[in-house]
């Protein structure tokens, strides 16, 4: 593995009034030894965009990252850029089972507009009132309802148990509202008191990001900040909340391009797997060239580029009941749009 000095983030030296019951700008770990790896492409983006929707699993990587690490990668014009920052355990548990009480039953229920995420299109995977798949592709589809006999021209795809909460930049065709490009989404607008509930862990990751990526956090903060339709003072629009799922290989649609996202999970019970991977991007190890995926596990803040290919490993329980609340916090791109509404 070859290592290079790299600028390193600030450390958490701010004193900050919060609850202390919150821990919002607790340190801890932060000022720990920071691994910096350099990661190159090992595959074709022709091959990556044949593989979207597939899976990758433990066999297909090199190295698990189990420790606080940058990971950057060279670009086509010889210019490093940040695939992730890492660090360990720096969300307290009163966080995270705050997030877990707000957010876990609501991430359980099922969706079919997943796309990629949800995988290649599977029968056993969707509800019973899709029929006949019409014009299907690798991972979406229209159908004829079952019930109905009739056409949907709806897109959907495998089930997943993943929901979004915040905000969004689509209308929602369930309410027959007029088609204002921004709006609350269901969670968010149905249950205010768990939303409201929530916001100091939002703002725990928020501070977590200002912090490791300054500069790209400015530059989507200030993005953000140009509609009303934006999670309070942060630099996200929208969460995607999801439950005991494992992402096929995809890469985040949707979001603000200059944008991070930011992922922390949420755990009960016992399990491996479900490691974030960039299957596109490896190392030199022990005379081997693969690539490389990350163990984010309760109380732990990945900020990534979810432009770059990604999906998970498989998530195996070891307890009878166990639960991986996985949350990650963006800026969706078309929210600019609804700046003077």
């Amino acid at each position: 593995m070859r290592t290079k000095k790299f600028t390193k983030p600030s450390i958490f030296t701010k004193k900050k009034k919060a609850n202390p019951k919150m821990n919002l700008y607790i340190s801890k770990n932060i000022s720990e030894p920071i691994d910096t790896i350099i990661v190159n492409k090992i595959r074709t983006d022709d091959y990556m965009s044949n593989k979207e929707g597939h899976w990758f699993g433990n066999k297909d990587y090199i190295k698990t990252i189990h420790k606080n690490t940058d990971c950057v990668y060279l670009d086509n014009d010889g210019k490093y850029k940040i695939l992730f920052r890492f660090r360990k355990n720096v969300i307290d548990n009163t966080l995270t089972q705050l997030a877990n009480r707000c957010w876990k039953k609501y991430a359980m229920k099922l969706h079919n507009n997943r796309g990629a995420a949800a995988g290649l299109l599977d029968r056993n995977k969707m509800a019973k009132y899709i029929g006949k798949l019409v014009n299907p592709n690798s991972f979406r589809s229209k159908y004829i309802g079952t019930y109905t006999n009739k056409l949907h021209k709806q897109l959907i795809s495998n089930d997943a148990p993943s929901n979004i909460i915040g905000y969004f930049d689509k209308f929602d065709r369930n309410l027959g509202q007029s088609r204002v490009p921004c709006r609350l989404t269901a969670f968010t607008r149905q249950h205010k008191d768990l939303w409201e509930e929530s916001i100091p862990f939002i703002k725990r990751i928020n501070y977590l990001f200002k912090e490791l990526m300054p500069q790209e956090y400015k530059i989507q903060y200030d993005r953000a900040h140009k509609t009303k339709f934006v999670i309070e003072d942060t630099a996200y629009s929208t969460l995607t909340i999801n439950h005991n799922w494992r992402t096929a290989l995809h890469r985040d649609k949707g979001d603000y391009v200059e944008g991070f996202g930011n992922l922390s999970v949420v755990e009960e019970g016992e399990y491996s797997g479900g490691c974030l991977g960039f299957p596109q991007f490896g190392i030199q190890l022990n005379g081997k060239k693969g690539p490389i995926n990350i163990d984010v596990r309760n109380g732990d803040f990945l900020a990534m580029d979810v432009h770059q290919w990604h999906c998970n490993t498989e998530i195996i329980g070891k307890t009878k009941e166990y639960s991986r609340l996985s949350i990650v916090a963006y800026l969706r791109e078309n929210m600019l749009r609804c700046q003077n509404l």
